[in-house]
């Protein structure tokens, strides 16, 4: 009988009923679905391989991870139809991504079934195809090891940031909502249980723009003890789902987070593994992610067993050039993309390269993906962790605080301005707006969008590090709501026997790329440049030295520039996606760069005489 031991809301679901009623008649039975009790059995299994392994490189091993793989296609399971698994064990499916020179596929292959997974490997073994996976994700609240922890089982409640409010207390909490077994706990009970010393010494941790907290209190539950209990536990803002608990001294969540690594590794046979470091947006909850050394023992493990790790970490350049995984997501230059489409005005995005020359921080380290921009946000968080350092913004000098505001103030400027009821041009494509393209919005946009979508995928391929691109950017959807609403292209296959399509041109540019290994090349300097709307990013390319350029002309104007340098000296300019010469005399140190608005060019600068 469930009465006795829980308070049970109504329109509870029907999977939490059974698992409940699993729990009190056998909680061993529920510990062994568990990813707790799994991590347990699978480093037992494996601890007698691992030991025979040598001892993994200290430093990041990011070119060898860049050889293997650079070029990742992310796959959305609800773009691929109403049977995402039949689309992922189709022959044609993985054609298609080894014709766009794709050799990284993000799977987040949560719940496949094994044998299912087992096709899939090997459809990209056989195309060397390595497979990417993500072994630390937020517990949720079906998750066994969450139902575990609020029932006091063994350990568990060790996993989560869970404390118990004393019955007396229990005034104090919300009252559990209707069919929820959780309820917010807002700001003023916060201060108030801080005053009966329950969170003395935590920060106020707070949603970001809002004056919820990041607490949430369950309703009474019965323990496996027969003890009635009210926690409240940390939840990450955007899920809602429990954080876990990195400072314990039981070590679980490591225990957890070490098992999972070694299932991707060795079972899932992933190679290239994503550890999420900072889920949260607000500073002060950089005690809910792994902490350093958490991180540093992930990256070194998944070193050790052959794979190569990535980090996604919400944090300064400065401070993120210090990670120990091979890569890192850029998070820095989304925004300056975003606000130089919607602009025209690129010099935030400039600057933001010359930081990473002034930090030491070479793109090639970086994930840059197209992705994100499907729930893009104003947020410029380079300056807004650095409010007090002074920037140099044109010929004026601005602290990092009243530059993000006045970045802010431009973008917001942008997208109200226009007398469309969607904003500017561009913002359905970025998830600017809540809601998608009409077809009439569509069509009548429908030139700029493609344009705007094509010149942030050329400018994120043709520089060095990871290019990263999904399922719904080869189908051009965008808004709130992606798949809701027109694309902007046919279906890929259907768009490569058009060379004028977006999957075509992505796969010029991808060729181009690969055959550079501009994955692999250094970024050298960040040309000035007259007009606003310009970014000119200089490179040196692996084992030939040579220079390569990327233009891009952000603004919707077209634009003419003198470049002078040394470089350009007894040099031939190579377009590299047409792989024609440009016209440039070959012992001159000048180049005459022209690009039509929204469009881009790549250059390579060659010695050798070049015959067309």
């Amino acid at each position: 009988m469930l009465g006795p031991l829980l308070w049970w809301p109504s329109e509870v679901p029907v999977h939490w009923i059974l698992a409940f009623a699993a729990l009190a008649l056998n909680p061993g039975l529920l510990e062994k679905e568990s990813n707790l009790y799994r991590a347990g059995e699978i480093a037992e299994c494996y601890a007698p391989q691992i030991a025979k392994a040598p001892p993994p490189a200290q430093e990041p091993q990011t070119s060898p991870c860049l050889m293997q793989s650079s070029v990742w296609y992310s796959v959305d399971l609800s773009a691929l139809g109403s049977d995402p698994l039949q689309a992922l064990s189709s022959v044609d499916f993985w054609n298609l991504l080894q014709t766009l020179r794709v050799d990284g596929v993000d799977l987040r292959a949560a719940g496949l079934p094994a044998d299912a997974y087992q096709a899939i490997q090997d459809l990209a073994s056989d195309r060397d195809i390595s497979l990417i996976g993500h072994p630390l994700t937020s517990a949720s609240y079906g998750d066994p090891d969450f139902e575990l922890a609020i029932r006091a089982y063994k350990s568990y409640p060790h996993l989560f940031h869970l404390i118990e409010i004393e019955r007396c207390d229990w005034t104090l909490l919300p009252k559990a909502r209707k069919g929820d077994l959780s309820s917010p706990v807002p700001m003023s009970t916060v201060q108030a249980l801080k005053t009966l010393g329950y969170l003395e010494g935590r920060p106020d941790i707070i949603y970001p723009n809002t004056q919820g907290s990041c607490w949430a209190a369950t309703a009474p539950i019965v323990g496996c003890d027969q003890k009635l209990r009210r926690w409240i536990f940390l939840q990450f803002p955007e899920t809602g789902t429990p954080a876990l608990n990195w400072l314990d001294p039981t070590f679980a969540s490591q225990r957890v987070a070490s098992g999972e690594t070694l299932r991707s590794l060795l079972c899932l046979k992933q190679s290239i593994l994503c550890f999420d470091a900072t889920p949260l947006l607000c500073q002060q909850m950089a005690g809910l992610s792994p902490s350093e050394n958490a991180i540093e023992s992930l990256a070194l493990l998944t070193r050790k067993l052959g794979g190569f790790s990535a980090l996604r970490l919400s944090a300064s350049i400065e401070e993120s050039k210090k990670a120990p995984t091979d890569l890192l997501f850029d998070r820095f230059t989304r925004q300056a993309v975003l606000h130089a489409l919607l602009t025209s005005d690129a010099e935030a995005l400039r600057l933001i390269y010359r930081i990473f020359l002034q930090e030491e921080l070479q793109p090639r380290f970086l994930i840059h993906e197209l992705r994100p921009y499907n729930d893009a946000r104003c947020e410029w968080s380079e300056f807004l962790l650095n409010p007090k350092r002074s920037y140099k913004y044109y010929e004026e000098r601005v602290t990092g605080e009243l530059l993000s505001e006045r970045l802010l103030k431009e973008d917001l400027y942008c997208l109200n301005r226009s007398p469309s009821t969607y904003s500017a041009p561009i913002a359905p494509l970025f998830g600017l707006c809540p809601d998608p393209l009409s077809l009439e919005d569509l069509e009548a946009h429908k030139e700029e969008l493609q344009k705007a979508h094509l010149l942030t995928a050329f400018f994120y391929a043709m520089q060095p590090g990871v290019f990263s691109f999904s399922a719904l950017d080869l189908r051009g959807a965008g808004g709130a709501n992606p798949m809701k609403g027109p694309g902007l292209y046919y279906p890929a296959a259907r768009q490569l026997k058009n060379e004028h399509s977006f999957a075509s041109e992505l796969k010029k540019i991808l060729t181009a790329r690969k055959e550079l290994n501009l994955q692999l090349a250094e970024l050298i300097e960040v040309l000035p440049t007259r007009h606003k709307g310009l970014i000119l990013l200089l490179h040196r390319l692996p084992l030939t030295r040579q220079f390569s350029l990327t233009a891009v002309n952000f603004s919707r104007s077209f634009v003419q520039e003198t470049i002078q340098g040394s470089f350009l000296t007894d040099k031939w300019a190579i377009n590299t996606v047409t792989q024609k010469a440009e016209n440039k005399l070959y012992g001159a140190d000048l180049f005459e760069l022209k690009l039509d608005p929204l469009s881009g060019k790549a250059f390579l600068f060659k010695a050798k005489p070049y015959t067309q």
